[in-house]
């Protein structure tokens, strides 16, 4: 079968994506356009070159538009068209439109109503994701909380396929070179990583200043930035209480990060609770953690409590105090947790199933899944 997949991710830092591929590619030959730093490497990968324009630019969008509607014009025949989230809904549609393609997967990464939405774009783009759902022969999401809130609430035909952001970090580094780079890194008793950014809204500030209250033998790594004003509440924070023990690591390539998470001993997963895409959060970086054998401490969303009570590998607590230390002091019996959880995880067969699926609903109409 002949895929095409369009989504505004950018390839080499969204792990949603990377996975999403592989699916599709467990069902057919698959051409992708998509945003990204470096050209493709093949003639199947059409990138959207982020050399000129800021990712959330009308210029790069409207390129990526472009872009698809170009490549579907080539493929002349598309079995499959498969929408990445809100971004892609609207090419998805001109796509549907124009090039008649047989079938349609959806993935609403985020859960977010019309109703709920402030700005004007974002309204925008929601408004044409609700309506490609209602065209849409599969719909993806990535957890069950979200798959029945949103069956119930669109009134959809089938509960969305349950999609988990289950990945792991995969690529390759020069150790030699990054031992280098990082020589003065990591040189606490417990060196803790978060990974989320600079985010206020993600109570990175409530983590910060829980490092005012931590032994000074422990490390707190952030990796990302953010906006200016949160960068510089954060920076403020670290100046007045004199914190020696927190570092602040620009985004990094994927097999960069890898590298830094095999250097720390606990993961942090944040989250608020103020909208729905938050609360009933899926976040990849637990099982990226995970993989790397590292005990996490999550924000109490119900979805992050659900997790760690069910499989032990680490704390929900709101108190990032709390739970950096519970999880501290019982460092050898949560990494024994995490190493027999991550045993019995094969993302590889967990994508086989996922095809499986898509194809179960996309030849029996009848077909239901079961949240």
């Amino acid at each position: 079968m002949k895929i095409l997949l369009i989504s505004y991710g950018i390839k080499e830092y969204d792990g949603r994506l990377s996975e999403l591929y592989k699916v599709a590619s467990n069902i057919g030959d698959v051409t992708i356009v998509c945003v990204g730093e470096n050209k493709g490497n093949n003639k199947n990968e059409n990138i959207v070159l982020m050399t000129s324009s800021k990712y959330l630019s009308i210029k790069l969008y409207l390129s990526f538009i472009l872009l698809s509607l170009k490549t579907a014009y080539k493929m002349k025949e598309i079995d499959i068209l498969v929408s990445d989230n809100l971004f892609a809904s609207l090419p998805a549609l001109l796509i549907r439109t124009l090039f008649k393609p047989k079938k349609i997967i959806q993935d609403v990464r985020e859960l977010y109503f019309y109703k709920d939405i402030k700005n004007w774009t974002g309204k925008f783009l929601c408004k044409f994701e609700t309506i490609l759902m209602k065209k849409a022969d599969v719909i993806l999401c990535a957890n069950h909380q979200r798959s029945k809130i949103m069956f119930e609430y669109y009134n959809l035909k089938n509960p969305p396929i349950v999609f988990e952001n289950i990945r792991f970090l995969t690529d390759s580094f020069d150790s030699n070179i990054l031992d280098d780079k990082y020589k003065k890194f990591f040189n606490f008793d417990v060196n803790i990583v978060s990974t989320g950014g600079i985010s206020v809204k993600r109570n990175i500030d409530k983590l910060v200043y829980s490092m005012t209250r931590i032994p000074s033998n422990y490390g707190l790594y952030i990796i990302g930035d953010g906006t200016k004003e949160d960068m510089n509440l954060i920076e403020e924070i670290i100046r007045k209480n004199n914190l020696k023990n927190i570092t602040i690591i620009n985004k990094v390539p994927l097999s960069e990060l890898r590298y830094i998470l095999q250097q720390c001993d606990i993961g942090i997963v944040s989250y608020h609770k103020n909208d729905l895409n938050n609360r009933y959060c899926a976040s990849g970086k637990v099982y990226e953690y995970l993989a790397e054998g590292l005990p996490i401490v999550t924000s109490e969303n119900e979805p992050l409590k659900e997790f760690c009570g069910k499989y032990k590998v680490g704390v929900a607590d709101d108190n990032f105090y709390n739970g950096i230390l519970e999880v501290s002091n019982n460092i050898s019996g949560y990494k024994n947790k995490v190493e027999s959880f991550i045993s019995g995880v094969s993302v590889q067969k967990y994508n086989s199933e996922t095809a499986n699926k898509i194809l179960g609903i996309i030849g029996n109409s009848n077909y239901n899944e079961k949240y």
